[in-house]
């Protein structure tokens, strides 16, 4: 079936924000009947941008931006996250040394390649790496969903 000949209901802000039931400044933003937050803008999340090539430690939340022109390998490390958050990873640098993002020695990355990595490996402008933290056990490490497969410029291993 075509999207064309679907129906589906637009919802604007306003009549999300008729449906709050708990508000937190006026009708600006307030939570609706099942726990959702409604009304806002939408959420600011922090953006890192990494220029240099010293070790950095990046914000396990919002998007960190890879614009360091390695001339060999780098590492950086993403620091310990909480459980539900999404973090996104771009290069948008040329170069091709292979900039490393490690996620602490018991974390575990699951992508379509597998499970065992704890470590991306971004070589080339543009790749991008989706990902959201699940668990945060403390006896095995953080669990990360990526929803970026592998490909020549962005690869997951383990170090």
């Amino acid at each position: 079936m075509a999207l064309g000949s679907t129906a589906f209901a637009a919802q604007s802000r306003n009549q999300l924000r008729a449906q709050m039931i708990t508000s937190m400044f006026g009708r600006r933003a307030g939570m609706d009947s099942r726990d959702y937050e409604c009304g806002e803008e939408d959420t600011r999340l922090p953006v890192d941008n990494i220029s240099t090539t010293i070790p950095t430690s990046l914000s396990p939340n919002g998007f960190s931006v890879l614009s360091c022109t390695a001339g060999t390998s780098v590492a950086h490390t993403l620091l310990a996250p909480v459980s539900g958050i999404y973090k996104e990873l771009i290069q948008i640098s040329s170069s091709t040394a292979g900039i490393a993002v490690q996620f602490g020695p018991n974390a575990q990355i699951v992508t379509t390649a597998g499970s065992s990595f704890n470590q991306a490996v971004f070589a080339g402008v543009g790749h991008c790496a989706s990902l959201a933290c699940i668990s945060t056990s403390t006896s095995n490490g953080p669990i990360w969903i990526s929803a970026s497969p592998s490909s020549p410029g962005l690869t997951y291993s383990t170090y």
